[in-house]
Parts: C-alpha cells; structure tokens; sequence
C-alpha cells in the first residue's frame, strides 16, 4: 500500500493506542476515538484481523462500544485475504463512520488486507474523514514501515528484527506500542536509525497518539516517546547524524515534519515534554 495523497484539513483522525487501554473505567481512550467517529451518532466497524481469538476480540470492543454510546457497533471477521474482496465487507466500510483494529499480530492485518477492496476502502474512508484507530497490533498497523516482534531491537543472532510495510495510513511514521511496558525504546531508535526520514512514536499502554495531518496530541495514563534523527551544522560541514528522543504526556500536543527537530514540539503552558539526544555513530 502506498502513502494516502493526505492533506490536514481532508483526513479523518488516526487514533494510535498503545494497547492495554482502560475497558472499566472512565474509559478515556475508547471514550475519545467514540467522539471523533460521531459521538452518539457513531457507526463502528471493529476489526479483528490481528487477533488469534477474533471473535473474544470483536464481542469486546462491539459491548464496549455500544456502552459507550454508540449509535451501532458491528464487527467484521476477515479471515483471509479472499474475505476482503467480498462487496459485503467493502459496504460495512463504507458505512461505518469508525474503524478500529484490536491487538494480535500486526502483519496478520496488513496480509489479509494488501492490494484488496476493503484496504482500498479504509484508505477511502481515511480520505473523507471518518476516524481509524487501533490498538496496540492495530497501532502499529497504521504504520508506514511496520515493525513487529519481540522486546528488542535485535535477536540473539544480531539480526535485526521483523519491519516491513504497514497499511500506511501515517506517511513517514513508525509506531510502536507497549512501548515503556515492554522497554522498546532500543528497537524503535533501531528502526529510525535505518528510516532516517521517519519519525518514530512509541505509544505506553493506555495512552493514545492522535493524529490530525501532521499535528499530534497525546491522551492517556502514560505518555508518547518521539524519536527523530538529525544531522546538525558545525560551520559548513555536517557532523554524524543524532538521535532526538521527546516524551509528551496527556494534554500535550507537537507537530511532526519539521525540519530541526527543536521545533518539533508546541509546548503548551502545563506541558509534561521532556527532551534529550544523543550520537548515533554509523549514520552516515
């Protein structure tokens, strides 16, 4: 799947939760991806692709929905990559006003819908601005380079570990999740590292990275990590390449693309946002 031809003021919302979010209490998270897909208007189509136990999975989100007040909650079970062809599936897309994908395995969803009506469909319903969310696989789904696998950046081989592409609804973004729970700052840093270009965004459990266009903002118990690289100037020569690594916490908005990553981040006057950064020797 290619990057969505997207502009800021046309796209729906992409909701990117950490995974492990609240189900039994103020529901923060699931209560805000309701809001943006219509509120008590709001048709949710819940995806299951990435879970082992799809039909736990979709009962779930399809009762907490409908708890939380939407209009209708239906759930589609793509259990194949010939499921997503059938005109059947590509309606409940279109109909919905709120995609979300549980967790599981995030290159289960991206194989059931590669090159298929109902990932041509998302995209759709990406560009006319209905809201698409997930949660943990389903975050990490969203991705335009996709990683997947374990808690480290490499196996015991050294080898680096799963990225391939995600559905790339979020041009140029890498996202990972339980991201402070399962202490993935080293593969996501990996990942950047190898994506120089990218921006990366580590979601903590319970916490979500909305994105409008290329501004941020962060809700949540927890708090997103950015990762960028930059090569900055001494006179006129360029110095080895570093690693600019932000946390905002909830409340917290910034704006990726920028080009020094110092302005990367709009801090609000009770912004939690901290900063560091350091050398990234082989970057060349």
């Amino acid at each position: 799947m290619v990057p969505s031809a997207c502009t800021e003021q046309r796209c729906g919302p992409l909701v990117a939760v950490g995974g492990a979010e609240d189900k039994i209490g103020l529901c923060v998270v699931l209560r805000e991806f309701l809001t943006l897909a219509g509120g008590a208007a709001a048709r949710i189509l819940v995806l299951p692709l990435a879970s082992k136990q799809p039909e736990v999975a979709g009962r779930q989100y399809e009762r907490l929905f409908g708890l939380l007040g939407a209009a209708s909650t239906r759930v589609m079970d793509v259990r194949d990559h010939g499921d997503a062809h059938h005109p059947s599936a590509v309606c409940s897309v279109d109909e919905a006003t709120g995609i979300f994908f549980t967790g599981g395995d995030q290159r289960d969803i991206v194989e059931r819908l590669k090159r298929t009506p109902v990932g041509r469909a998302i995209r759709r319903a990406h560009l006319q601005g209905k809201a698409i969310g997930g949660t943990s696989a389903g975050a990490a789904a969203l991705s335009d380079v996709m990683i997947a696998d374990g808690a480290r950046s490499l196996d015991a081989n050294g080898r680096t570990l799963y990225q391939g592409p995600g559905l790339a609804l979020l041009p140029g973004v890498i996202v990972d999740q339980h991201f402070s729970e399962r202490r993935r700052l080293a593969r996501l840093v990996e990942s950047v590292s190898q994506h120089p270009d990218f921006v990366g965004l580590g979601v903590d459990e319970d916490t979500a990275a909305i994105v409008r266009g290329k501004d941020v903002y962060v809700m949540g118990s927890g708090s997103v990590t950015l990762v960028t690289t930059t090569r900055p100037r001494h006179g006129k020569n360029l110095q080895s390449p570093q690693v600019m690594i932000q946390i905002a916490t909830s409340g917290d908005r910034f704006r990726i693309g920028s080009v020094d990553p110092a302005l990367l981040i709009r801090r609000p006057e009770t912004s939690g946002i901290r900063a560091c950064n350091a050398q990234l020797p082989g970057l060349n």
